[in-house]
């Protein structure tokens, strides 16, 4: 019975997101043609307010804790292992005093109510994820000419370099913006940075996606020793409480 009442909710669920996305794509047009960028990301951070809240009706909850103080004066970057619709509205709700922007695939900027609109329009950034290179590119920058000094503090390329940098790589980049590098040259050292950093990863996801068959026996392996840690605690637990088989009953 449980179960039936789940997917009569979770049929209520899909038809209040697409309801939403059709309602609000319209507004989100409106709102940047004639009221400009506050009033798109306004409809932008209620929309993803409403998608919570539809959510709610599954039985799902949210809870934000954040310990770290994070600066306002200079871009952030979050990292998301995007799998659902359980991280990206939080990020715009909770996170949208930052102005949360995405850098996201290129063929999400289309076809998609509300989604795709905002992705083009809100300040996101769409890439081919076969050209890295052109995806570094597309980082906005000033208008500050080669030789004039930049401000490290409040650049994204800056702030992506240490992410991946060391900190004498980091140390000698913030010089180089000091000094006036060219955006262009800033954003090459990026790549070829980014690149040789993720080069032994994309390596190995590109080994392991090329055989499908060895990583579900790594998937399989890895559930076994986890069960064999988590089965004695949840047996511990179920006699903690009462929970015993029938056949273990006097």
């Amino acid at each position: 019975m449980k179960k039936i009442i789940l997917y009569f909710f979770t049929v209520i669920f899909y038809l209040i997101f697409g309801v939403l996305l059709l309602v609000f794509h319209p507004i989100q047009v409106l709102s940047l043609k004639f009221l400009g960028y506050n009033s798109h990301k306004n409809s932008v951070d209620f929309l993803n307010f409403l998608l919570l809240k539809s959510l709610n009706l599954l039985g799902t909850r949210f809870e934000v804790v954040n310990k770290q103080e994070l600066p306002k004066d200079s871009p952030l970057i979050f990292v998301a292992n995007h799998q659902s619709t359980y991280d990206i509205p939080p990020i715009i709700w909770y996170l949208r005093k930052y102005h949360p922007k995405f850098i996201s695939k290129m063929e999400l900027g289309r076809g998609i109510l509300s989604v795709s609109f905002n992705l083009r329009n809100g300040g996101s950034v769409l890439i081919d994820r076969k050209k890295p290179v052109e995806s570094i590119n597309k980082i906005k920058t000033n208008l500050l000419e080669p030789g004039e000094p930049k401000d490290p503090d409040t650049s994204t390329v800056f702030q992506i370099w240490k992410a991946f940098a060391s900190e004498a790589q980091t140390a000698d980049m913030r010089k180089q913006f000091q000094e006036g590098i060219a955006w262009g040259e800033a954003k090459k050292c990026l790549f070829e940075l980014v690149n040789s950093e993720l080069a032994e990863p994309r390596e190995r996801y590109l080994e392991l996606m090329a055989d499908p068959a060895k990583m579900e026996s790594i998937l399989l392996a890895g559930a076994e020793k986890a069960r064999a840690v988590t089965a004695p605690k949840i047996q511990q637990v179920r006699e903690a409480i009462g929970i015993r088989a029938m056949k273990s009953l006097p």
